[in-house]
């Protein structure tokens, strides 16, 4: 394995030429989602790399065009589907040949027909799809035709000869598979089926397998699929590193971005400086703290994701080992008795309890259904936004198991509990704060935002929330519910997009990300 880059802050998306002389790929400073990355491109071999673009906007996802003459990237910017520009190599001003409908990033690849694959909504209520741009009419085509009740399909690539794409196609968070189809979207087939999300992939040299990297055995690692005749993965590396985005030249050099990425806990007082709950070489985020000041959070210390429990100065406790596809929301019940919490496993997405001491694991639902963040009510029922055939809509589950749908509840992707004072929504695509009544959804007055992208929280004395201030540092904001806000403290170089807790006492805790660097290694793949 040899190092390409080993520049502070994140190098991603590398984007091979064909004759594998030249890498394109981003770089930036990390910190998590929404740093800003430039492209640059340099030779392999070595040498100074060459910045090809340098604006305030976040640009990734470099492709090469299928002559080696021009290379296609995305520019992402807040609050706006994304930009795909394309730029004359070595130099030369970018143009805008397409937008996306949707979606606010992408990644790239071309077609022998010189078409441009990316995956975006058509409309705010459809399903991610793969899609064809034509850079020079602007014309836009379906290429795949995910379920409607999945998360649906991004990521494409496209064989070195151009003919065919492989994309990932989401069932739930966590559950994923490879897919593939020829570019027309014919023939489109599943390469994996075991759900285990495959965090980048490429074709070798042949075209006739295709080299992924997954967590699929609780640990990271490079597999192979036969793509002609898929049938079990073969593993081709140990879990040494997390390898990210991949890209394949024609001679077998296989480009991987190696990660090493770390966040924390913290927690704090308004006016306190934050303070370290936990600091180990791992991953800790989605705390939720009890009415009694228990600590509930996921980890990956013991390799996968799996529930935690930390209980006033003592050392953090694990109370799940479910090997699973992720985990994540857990919630404290009224009580502080139990756990609720959702799991994906064996492409199963489903919610589970759990007692406070670690006993008692059970499954409360069965069909295995993409679901997200979930709440419980101040009468002891779980309320969990649930994806259907028709689209996002929340599930009251009482006590004893039974499920009814809540009405007017239609889009609902997150609940929060403000404790006494109720239950908060926010909907897909809407940035709209909701109360949630037993009747359904109904917007706060006076109305507040929130934003998908940033960690908040509602409590009896308003909303708390990680808000970016000029400088790139990070503020807790408070708005009440009367509609003023203000800015509680500065918190420097926190970040923003982790979730955020608040007990009754205004004791507060979030996830701090406190490692962020990204390399992109050179690997020689031996031919079949």
């Amino acid at each position: 394995m040899q190092p390409l880059t080993s520049e502070l802050g994140v190098e991603t998306h590398p984007a091979l030429s064909s004759d594998g002389r030249l890498i394109a790929y981003a770089a930036g400073g990390g910190g998590g989602y929404g740093a800003q990355r430039d492209i640059f491109l340099r030779g392999v071999a070595g040498g100074t790399p060459i910045r090809l673009t340098n604006t305030p906007e976040d640009e990734m996802a470099p492709a090469w065009s299928p002559d080696g003459q021009n290379i296609a990237f995305v520019r992402s910017t807040a609050n706006a589907p994304c930009e795909i520009l394309v730029a004359p190599i070595p130099q030369g001003e970018a143009r805008v040949v397409g937008r996306c409908s949707v979606d606010s990033t992408t990644r790239l690849a071309w077609t022998r027909e010189g078409e441009l694959l990316l995956s975006d909504r058509p409309t705010r209520n459809s399903v991610r799809r793969i899609r064809a741009l034509n850079p020079d009419t602007g014309r836009m085509r379906e290429v795949s035709s995910p379920p409607p009740n999945s998360l649906g399909d991004s990521d494409p690539i496209v064989t070195h000869r151009g003919d065919r794409v492989a994309f990932r196609r989401f069932f739930s968070y966590g559950v994923g598979d490879l897919y593939t189809a020829k570019v027309s979207g014919a023939g489109q087939r599943p390469l994996t089926r075991n759900g285990w999300k495959a965090l980048g992939y490429a074709f070798a040299v042949d075209d006739r397998s295709l080299v992924f990297s997954s967590n699929r055995n609780g640990d990271s690692g490079l597999w192979s699929v036969d793509v002609e005749r898929p049938a079990k993965p073969v593993r081709l590396s140990l879990g040494l590193l997390a390898f990210g985005h991949l890209s394949s030249d024609q001679h077998g050099l296989l480009v991987a971005e190696a990660s090493d990425y770390g966040s924390n806990l913290f927690a704090w007082r308004p006016g306190a400086a934050p303070v370290a709950l936990t600091n180990g070489n791992t991953n800790d985020w989605d705390p939720d703290l009890s009415t009694t000041g228990q600590l509930t959070f996921i980890s990956n210390q013991n390799g996968g994701s799996d529930i935690w429990v930390q209980r006033g100065e003592g050392a953090p406790t694990r109370l799940t080992d479910l090997k699973a596809n992720t985990v994540f929301s857990p919630r404290w019940s009224p009580d502080g008795r139990s756990i609720a919490f959702i799991a994906a496993r064996d492409r199963h997405t489903d919610v589970y309890l759990i007692n406070a001491d670690g006993s008692g694991l059970r499954k409360v639902t069965s069909d295995g259904a993409a679901r997200d963040e979930l709440a419980w009510d101040n009468s002891g029922d779980l309320l969990v936004p649930t994806l259907r055939k028709t689209g996002w809509q929340v599930e009251r589950i009482d006590p004893r198991g039974r499920s009814t749908v809540v009405p007017n509840s239609a889009g609902v992707l997150t609940i929060k509990s403000a404790g006494a004072r109720g239950l908060y929504a926010v909907k897909q695509d809407d940035d709209r704060l909701w109360r949630l009544e037993p009747t359904g959804a109904v917007l706060t007055s006076p109305l507040i935002r929130v934003s998908h992208d940033t960690a908040w929280a509602p409590t009896p004395g308003g909303v708390y929330r990680l808000a970016g201030v000029p400088g790139g540092e990070t503020v807790l904001r408070l708005t009440a519910w009367s509609g003023g806000s203000r800015d509680v403290q500065s918190l420097g170089m926190f970040g923003q997009q982790h979730s955020l807790a608040v007990s009754p006492n205004q004791e507060i805790v979030a996830a701090r990300v406190v490692r962020d660097e990204a390399d992109l290694k050179a690997i020689r793949l031996a031919r079949r």
